[in-house]
């Protein structure tokens, strides 16, 4: 192992991960993890993101607001969450998922501001620690997928109850013990899932990406696919026409850029609609897209377009030197906008080279993504509009989820 990859110690990867990497918003419609928040009657917007305390402890913050209009967010009425780690909106209920207390708590917007109303005990299912795994069938059945344990846990969202944990056959892989996904998508009444098989203790990454299919009617796998030559498929994304694509994340990215031959180029793969198995004739190297730099994630656009993050080499600092986790940290990633059938693409206009700590919150027909400072003391929140993005909000922290609540 070389010098570069030897810095990268538990300690590191863990603060790493815990503060930003796969933080995803439920986002809506075909690609939702949770049915979708459409934009009919009164809604709010809630936020959740994470500061940091004087004495160094990282605390969720969600806030309510009745626009996501230019302006500066105060979180004098935000509600305070010690240990929470997650959070999804489904209908008129944000639900977090707390390290800490190893449950979900239910949020709601009481006269304004959000409060706890309900809350449902994970512990003695053998979660250790929550990831991207949660779901919502319907009012009284929700999913979380805890692929670390290879199991599902079945919960009711409305009664706020465990009803049951199930095996999941033929998500793990040997010698690779992380399984890594994003927020599950439903797409024709099934769920979906990327798979992202790493061994980070050694500096491992299998060699193929993954997906699994979930059906919510038999609560069983349906089916769990591969794509050979794209690792670390973790972040996902699905475009009008019900496609499912896995694509690596700006995390694999800084690997690349050290030269590991373990860890191939940033790409794009699918599972075209109706399929089960990956689209053989579908793969999309992000670098011809971004001139030729490395890159990650992957968001939707008009028509066939998407939106990825890109590592401008040429901006990062001498100090960085070989240490992965401050290539993250430089002010060096800036979006892009390609094409899925291919060809050169373009940077975004209106944004800043960022750290590579970017988030994108798709509600309903409108995109937006998040700028954090490089420090994570605060996030811009801009709209996405082809190939112009516009700047709304700021959070007064590391910002990393934004839907919309129905009205209770």
């Amino acid at each position: 192992m070389s010098d570069s990859k030897k810095i990268l110690t538990p300690q590191r990867l863990t603060l790493l991960l815990s503060i930003a990497i796969a933080l995803l918003p439920a986002c809506s419609d075909d690609g939702s993890a949770n049915g979708g928040n459409g934009a009919n009657g009164d809604t709010s917007y809630i936020l959740a993101g994470t500061r940091t305390t004087p004495d160094g402890v990282r605390v969720m913050f969600v806030s309510a607001q009745p626009s996501l209009a230019a302006g500066n967010i105060e979180l004098d009425t935000a509600l305070e969450i010690p240990g929470g780690k997650r959070a999804w909106a489904y209908k008129d209920a944000l639900y977090v998922f707390n390290d800490e207390r190893l449950s979900v708590q239910k949020i709601k917007v009481i006269d304004g501001s959000p409060r706890q109303v309900d809350e449902v005990s994970m512990q003695g299912t053998g979660v250790a620690s929550f990831g991207n795994g949660a779901a919502f069938a319907s009012d009284d059945k929700a999913y979380y997928f805890d692929l670390p344990n290879s199991q599902v846990i079945i919960w009711n969202p409305s009664a706020m109850e465990l009803v049951e944990t199930k095996r999941l056959n033929g998500v793990t892989r040997e010698g690779f013990p992380g399984t890594d996904t994003d927020r599950p998508r439903f797409i024709d009444g099934n769920i979906y899932l990327s798979l992202a098989w790493n061994n980070y203790i050694d500096i491992a990454l299998y060699p193929f990406g993954g997906a699994m299919v979930f059906s919510p009617e038999t609560d069983e796998v349906i089916a769990v696919a591969e794509a050979p030559n794209c690792a670390n498929t973790q972040d996902t994304m699905v475009t009008d026409a019900g496609d499912f694509y896995v694509v690596c994340d700006p995390y694999n990215a800084m690997f690349q850029r050290f030269g590991d031959p373990d860890y191939v180029d940033s790409c794009l793969v699918r599972i075209k609609r109706g399929e089960l198995e990956f689209d053989p004739d579908f793969r999309l190297d992000l670098r011809t897209v971004t001139g030729g730099r490395l890159a990650g994630l992957a968001t939707p656009g008009s028509d066939d377009t998407f939106y990825t993050l890109a590592l401008h080499e040429d901006r990062l600092s001498a100090e960085v030197n070989d240490d992965v986790f401050n290539v993250m940290l430089e002010d060096a990633w800036h979006l892009w906008r390609g094409s899925l059938n291919g060809g050169a693409g373009e940077m975004v206009e209106g944004l800043d080279y960022i750290s590579g700590y970017h988030f994108e919150f798709p509600i309903g027909e409108e995109s937006y993504v998040s700028q954090p400072a490089s420090d994570l003391s605060s996030t811009a929140l801009f709209s996405l509009e082809d190939q112009t993005a516009e700047k709304l909000l700021t959070f007064p922290g590391l910002l990393w989820m934004v839907d919309r609540l129905e009205a209770s």
